[in-house]
């Protein structure tokens, strides 16, 4: 059963989504507060670390099983983002290409 609220931060969070996807494409997004800035592979790597919080959180708060499966992936594609662009010359982009 879903708790019916007011959609306004729900559409806030989509326009920010919305602009820091814009400023990817011309240049390097603002990241919240821990998440590294620094280097390609570093910002990958503490996204990983902050969805391990959010898994954690996702446990305490009851049954989202099927939500902390789904992070858990995000993790995994994380750091193996982190790992390959730490051991190569690629950068971010490189993969985002392989997309397309």
């Amino acid at each position: 059963m879903c708790n019916r609220s007011d959609p306004t931060d729900i559409l806030e969070s989509l326009e920010r989504a919305q602009d820091a996807f814009k400023m990817a494409g011309r240049g390097r997004a603002e990241f919240e507060e821990g998440i590294s800035a620094d280097d390609d592979w570093k910002t990958q790597l503490t996204k990983a670390c902050r969805l391990i919080e959010v898994t954690d959180t996702l446990q305490a708060q009851g049954d989202y099983y099927t939500a902390v499966i789904e992070v858990s992936f995000g993790t995994i594609e994380r750091s193996i983002e982190a790992y390959a662009l730490a051991m190569s010359n690629d950068e971010l982009q490189d993969f985002k290409d392989l997309l397309c």
